[in-house]
């Protein structure tokens, strides 16, 4: 093989290799904006679910609110039976 072979051959080996690293930087680059969109959609699902936390978090206090309204209200009722209870016993 002459001087001039080994050169070509090696010119095209870097050609190829030239090639080759210029795919991987387009891959590259497409990883990276791959990952941004990613990025950007998990800070939106991370924002919804601060907003549903607050939202859960408001309603349950107002679950709470509103057993705790039942359970005096049924606290009520309970006294006003014991109350017609002894009332009864008294007539008959």
């Amino acid at each position: 093989m002459t001087d001039r072979e080994l050169l070509e051959l090696i010119a095209a080996q870097v050609g190829n290799l030239t090639t080759n690293v210029e795919s991987i930087k387009k891959d590259l680059v497409e990883l990276k904006e791959g990952q941004n969109r990613i990025e950007n959609k998990l800070d939106d699902i991370e924002a919804n679910n601060a907003d549903r936390h607050v939202v859960i978090n408001t309603d349950l206090s107002k679950l709470r609110a509103t057993i705790s309204k039942v359970e005096i209200v049924t606290a009520d009722n309970w006294s006003d039976i014991a109350r017609l209870k002894a009332h009864r016993r008294k007539i008959k």
